[in-house]
C-alpha cells in the first residue's frame, strides 16, 4: 500500500468510533426502522417480547457464520 493510502486508512480509522455490531444495528433501526420489515412467516403480529433483540442476535449470528445453535446453547454449572 502506498504512503498516501496508508495515511488515508489510518486517518479514516481514527475518525470512526469503535462500536459493537449489535449497537450499530439498533442505532440504524432507530433512524430507519429497518427491523420492522422482518415479520413472522404467518404474517400475523408476533406476541414475542424482545423481538428486536432476537432479530439483532440472529443477524449478528448469521453475519459471523456461527448460526443459531452456538448462540442458543446455555451452559450448565455443576
Amino acid at each position: 500500500m502506498g504512503t498516501g493510502l496508508t495515511w488515508l486508512k489510518a486517518t479514516a480509522e481514527a475518525m470512526l468510533p469503535r462500536i459493537d455490531l449489535p449497537d450499530l444495528l439498533f442505532e440504524v433501526h432507530s433512524w430507519t426502522g429497518f427491523l420492522d420489515a422482518f415479520g413472522h412467516v404467518s404474517e400475523r403480529r408476533t406476541r414475542m417480547e424482545g423481538l428486536l433483540v432476537s432479530l439483532v442476535a440472529l443477524l449478528v449470528a448469521e453475519s459471523r457464520n456461527i448460526g443459531l445453535t452456538p448462540s442458543s446453547r446455555r451452559r450448565t454449572r455443576r
